[in-house]
């Protein structure tokens, strides 16, 4: 389609993309709008005793003025009565988030007395128009 008035590349950017985000969303952090798989992903490694988190598939990353990125790396110790990660672990803002060792084995939350056997993870990525 013509993207000749500002209406139309508005309105382009702001359709869905084939992974489920909106085009801007993609733009901003690097992924591909036309393929399904192209998503962010959260993978774990462990190095002296330590988890080490990484946000995986972001591409060349690009800012828009008056947008901030918000990333919460959240917990869950039971899928079935938390299944919506109830708990935030870490918070960061920016396009290259970055989150800090965990010592094994790790708690819940940060503020949390105990340990638990089975720790679920999950990233949420929210765009924040200020």
């Amino acid at each position: 389609p013509s993207l000749d008035t500002a209406e139309a590349v508005a309105a382009k950017y702001n359709e869905t993309a084939a992974n489920g985000a909106a085009v801007w969303q993609c733009y901003m952090l690097g992924l591909d709008p036309t393929d399904a798989s192209s998503k962010v992903s959260l993978s774990m490694a462990i190095e002296n005793g330590k988890i080490h988190f990484t946000i995986n598939g972001l591409g060349e990353t690009h800012a828009i003025d008056g947008i901030t990125v918000y990333w919460s790396l959240r917990t869950s110790t039971d899928l079935v009565t938390d299944s919506k990660f109830s708990k935030t672990r870490e918070s960061t803002t920016g396009l290259s988030p970055k989150f800090p060792a965990h010592s094994i084995p790790d708690k819940a939350t940060a503020s949390a007395a105990t340990t638990s056997d089975k720790l679920f993870y999950k990233i949420i990525v929210t765009f924040v128009a200020e």
